[in-house]
């Protein structure tokens, strides 16, 4: 679908309020992780944190323990917020790789994309599994992301194809006007997206 090529809206710059898609204050939450903070287990989860960081790369029992809607740190330069964005960007499709992802991990970067991008230019979140085997990839992944009511899209590969492939997969799969990939164990932050709309809307 090509983009728009009607006159584009400019960019600007409000020295006295907050820009157009700037979200409200969220209140302070309390729980393990919130806002961005380290967790650390309890004496007697040690060393069940030790054996998953060996089979996952990270402590997938900290992971567990935070909640998938997290509030995270607000990193931003103060400018940032008082940014004025074109309400006509284009939509997009965020692809997700991942192969045998850690199931908390996995969906905490679904609910920052979600819970964090206007939803009128978040097209869907497309997953992309790459052949993966662990039992909490299967109908538990298909069954949590029937929240979302379509937003959220898997599709599986048949054999494994390694990254590349798959990420060529998932654009070729993408229904938005855009194609952004992101990893499959991270959080976007406060009204992440449309800064990486603009330019593109642009030109």
């Amino acid at each position: 679908m090509p983009l728009r090529s009607k006159v584009k809206e400019s960019v600007e710059y409000l020295d006295d309020k907050n820009g157009n898609f700037e979200p409200p204050e969220i209140p302070t939450r309390t729980g393990p992780g919130e806002g961005g903070k380290p967790y650390q287990l309890p004496p007697h989860q040690q060393n069940e944190g030790s054996q998953s960081v060996s089979e996952y790369g990270i402590n997938m029992v900290v992971s567990d323990e935070i909640a998938m809607d997290r509030t995270v740190t607000d990193t931003r330069n103060s400018e940032c917020k008082h940014w004025q964005y074109p309400s006509d960007l284009p939509t997009t499709s965020v692809v997700i790789v991942f192969h045998n992802e850690g199931f908390s991990t996995l969906l905490r970067t679904v609910h920052s994309v979600v819970d964090r991008s206007p939803p009128q230019f978040l097209k869907e979140v497309l997953l992309v599994d790459d052949f993966s085997n662990k039992a909490s990839l299967k109908e538990p992944l298909e069954d949590y992301i029937s929240r979302w009511n379509g937003k959220v899209r898997l599709i599986r590969n048949k054999e494994r194809a390694g990254l590349i492939r798959t990420r060529t997969t998932g654009a070729e799969e993408a229904r938005g006007e855009v194609i952004l990939f992101l990893d499959a164990h991270c959080e976007v932050n406060k009204n992440w997206l449309p800064p990486l709309l603009a330019p593109i809307y642009r030109d």
